[in-house]
């Protein structure tokens, strides 16, 4: 085995990186002020530094382990994996292999990372950062507008409101909804009457499913009980509650300030209103957005959000859990407000 090929097993993931920075500094005596000092790492070696203010233009590349806190100015380059034991702050436009932090971890605007990023504090991406693979934070990560990242996870997950001056639609409470009430208990489809939906094409599936033969696009809020299978694409007005998991063939558009207590899962994209609260899962087999102010997950719990194509964030979003995308999830400016879900086109 080649002295890369035992580094590099060393250096095989975030927390294995962790681990093995922490025992290499547990090797090298706490000396303030004292220079970079080299130590052994299987058959090669690692840097290891007690902390360090770097300036502009800097080039690195050896891998980097400091005891504490690290500073950088911009355009630096740190070609092997970065450890810090304190806070750390990387400069504007900065190129990083991998990156794990102790404390908070600052990545200025424009920084790109090659392949993960971590940090046990507040996880801070400016505008137009790039991480290829996962932003995990056991605290809080903040994301700027047009961040890209693989995947992110931490308690909680957030989009800063860089929009202030665009209000949220005009959506005030309804007083009528249409309530779907479980098979088990409603009887013929035909006796649910429910305004905007064909009974021919709604059936029960089992106690506890209904499911829809073609578009099923409501007029007013939903108020379901059951779970819902439709063969075709979904939408619902503000101010639906979906309390159990509808399933679509093809897309899923809630209205704003809707409350989903389970999962969605659309074939193709499925896009959260701006002021939607969801509790469960999101799964979209394309694309899916997350509007303004939307927030996942309640204290003590998480949810996992997933497309596998691109996953959008606008501003004001909360998260409490873990996003992935086939594609890349990314932050983006708030669309036109809507207040209510786009309707197909008629055919002619």
């Amino acid at each position: 085995m080649t002295e890369a090929d035992c580094l590099t097993r060393e250096l095989a993931s975030c927390q294995s990186f962790r681990q093995n920075a922490r025992a290499w500094l547990q090797k090298t005596p706490r000396e303030p002020g004292a220079p970079l000092r080299a130590v052994e790492a299987g058959d090669g070696h690692v840097v290891v530094a007690e902390a360090a203010r770097c300036p502009d233009a800097l080039s690195c590349e050896e891998v980097l382990v400091l005891r504490g806190d690290l500073t950088t100015g911009t355009g630096c380059r740190f070609t092997r994996h970065l450890y810090v034991g304190g806070n750390c702050r990387i400069g504007q436009g900065s190129q990083l292999e991998a990156i794990a932090a102790e404390g908070d971890l600052d990545l200025g605007s424009g920084v790109s990372v090659r392949l993960w990023a971590h940090s046990r504090g507040i996880l801070e991406i400016h505008t137009r950062a790039t991480i290829e693979q996962e932003v995990s934070s056991e605290t809080a990560i903040r994301l700027g507008l047009d961040v890209t990242a693989g995947s992110l996870s931490g308690p909680e997950v957030g989009t800063q409101s860089w929009e202030e001056g665009i209000a949220p639609p005009p959506c005030e409470p309804p007083t009528e909804f249409i309530e779907i009430p479980s098979p088990s208990g409603a009887g013929a489809p035909d006796s649910l009457s429910l305004p905007g939906v064909d009974p021919m094409r709604l059936f029960p599936m089992g106690p506890q499913t209904w499911v829809y033969n073609g578009d099923l696009h409501l007029e007013k809020p939903l108020i379901l009980h059951a779970k819902l299978v439709v063969d075709g694409s979904f939408s619902c007005p503000a101010h639906s509650r979906l309390e159990d998991d509808v399933r679509s063939a093809n897309s899923i558009h809630t209205g704003p300030n809707s409350v989903i207590g389970a999962q969605l899962i659309a074939r193709t994209d499925l896009v959260l209103g701006p002021g939607c609260v969801f509790h469960s899962g999101l799964r979209a087999g394309k694309t899916l957005r997350l509007c303004r102010g939307v927030v996942g997950g309640k204290h003590g719990s998480t949810v996992e959000v997933s497309a596998c194509g691109s996953l959008m964030l606008e501003s004001g979003v909360v998260i409490r859990g873990k996003l992935s995308a086939g594609g890349k999830v990314v932050t983006v400016t708030t669309q036109p407000p809507q207040t209510e879900p786009p309707k197909p086109a008629k055919k002619k």
